[in-house]
């Protein structure tokens, strides 16, 4: 089994602009879960892929990166199957 979680990871620009690459898998911790984000990392510049569109950053303009932990989506394709069920078995106990 793995180690990896999945996070939304967000980047906050200086201009008050904040772009989130959602359900990133990774297994860093959460404080170096970003940089599986990018694309590409170099000293001036980071790539991202968010949206259809390939964005680059200026490294010196990124005042924020958070990450926040999301559940995967197997996890949710599962909870979602399980929920389906939990309410056909509901509507059959009903007599439906």
């Amino acid at each position: 089994m793995s180690k990896g979680k999945f996070y939304d990871i967000a980047f906050h620009v200086f201009n008050d602009r904040v772009l989130v690459k959602k359900e990133v898998y990774s297994e860093k911790d959460a404080f170096d879960a970003w940089e599986d984000a990018c694309v590409k990392i170099t000293d001036k510049h980071v790539q991202i892929f968010v949206n259809e569109q390939s964005i680059t950053l200026d490294r010196r303009y990124i005042v924020r990166v958070d990450a926040r932990e999301v559940t995967g989506p197997v996890e949710k394709d599962f909870k979602r199957r399980e929920n389906v069920q939990a309410v056909v078995n509901k509507l059959s106990d009903m007599g439906f």
